[in-house]
């Protein structure tokens, strides 16, 4: 997205504001696209009701417990890429001064990518989070017991 929608765009010199605009623009063309495609109902998927486990004097259900773990291994994951890697090194220079960074040896357009890239993974594990989080009780029968996830797909869009 970076060098195909943006780049052309900053080589103008367009403001904030206007990356802003063409950032929604191709948000709300991707949704349309992907409603179109695969239409605006809703789609969903049925798994059993997940077991409680109880800890620490809390009731937790196992994807309360998967949600947590992703959590803390996402956090120590970019923790670890910020502050020990060279690619973290390059974008923590980057992020306080990107034309000096440049001056430095730093291909710019490379670790701009390869950010785009991270917060894409980031807001896909958030997407997938949100799957998991987000429940409610199925049909009258026997379905009943069983939960229902709901996601529209052009919520998953505005993730990515």
């Amino acid at each position: 997205m970076n060098r195909l929608l943006l780049q052309p765009f900053i080589r103008k010199r367009t403001d904030l504001f206007g990356l802003l605009i063409v950032t929604f623009a191709f948000g709300l063309i991707v949704q349309n696209v992907l409603q179109a495609i695969f239409g605006p109902n809703f789609q969903s998927y049925v798994y059993s009701p997940s077991s409680s486990v109880n800890a620490l004097g809390m009731i937790f259900t196992v994807n309360q417990l998967i949600i947590v773990v992703l959590a803390v291994v996402a956090m120590l994951l970019v923790h670890v890429l910020l502050r020990y890697t060279k690619l973290g090194k390059a974008m923590r220079a980057m992020a306080d001064d990107a034309a000096l960074a440049r001056a430095c040896g730093i291909k710019v357009g490379r670790i701009t990518d390869l950010a785009w890239l991270i917060s894409g993974a980031l807001a896909g594990l958030a997407g997938f989070v949100l799957v998991l989080n987000t429940t409610t009780l199925g049909g009258q029968d026997e379905s009943r017991r069983r939960r229902r996830t709901r996601l529209r797909w052009e919520r998953c869009a505005l993730w990515f």
